[in-house]
């Protein structure tokens, strides 16, 4: 309803706003339950591209929501397969950067580890090495966040395995 209501105003704002939420809304039904809910994240994805379509609209107000919506969907990418969609959720991340968005240091670490993983994927551990001793500072709170903290030490675990002795 909210949706429509935002379509029937036209007001780039509360477009957006409805459709973060409707997004937001698909990729929770997705996670919870990946086999059977496939277009729950196809729907949610759908959405965040068309946020970011957007970034030209000349009653935009909230230029922050573009660079969100390039950052839910490289974490969608992510989130799917570490690897294999790395380098599309880097580019979202970077487009994210792109759109003038100053992120948080959650949003920082989590661009640093998917870098990182590029990296040790490609045998660069030393470049690896470089954004992960970055994320403590960047993230003081890396261990609040279940996830993000199993992606750190698993990165470090890694890197320490590859002979990197001063990965800490």
């Amino acid at each position: 309803i909210g949706y429509q209501k935002a379509l029937a105003c036209g007001k780039t704002d509360g477009l957006i706003v409805s459709m973060f939420t409707l997004a937001y809304s698909y990729s929770q039904r997705y996670d919870l339950n990946h086999v059977s809910n496939k277009l729950d994240e196809d729907s949610s994805l759908q959405l965040y591209r068309k946020i970011t379509g957007f970034k030209d609209a000349s009653d935009l107000t909230m230029n922050g929501a573009i660079g969100d919506a390039y950052f839910n969907i490289g974490t969608h990418y992510y989130s799917e397969d570490n690897i294999k969609y790395a380098d599309s959720a880097l580019q979202n991340f970077e487009k994210c950067m792109a759109a003038g968005n100053n992120p948080d240091g959650f949003r920082t670490a989590l661009m640093n580890i998917v870098q990182a993983r590029i990296f040790v994927a490609k045998k660069n551990f030393e470049a690896a090495e470089a954004l992960i001793a970055n994320v403590p500072a960047i993230y003081p709170d890396i261990y609040s966040n279940f996830y993000l903290a199993i992606d750190y030490a698993e990165l470090k675990a890694i890197l320490q395995k590859g002979g990197n002795a001063s990965a800490q």
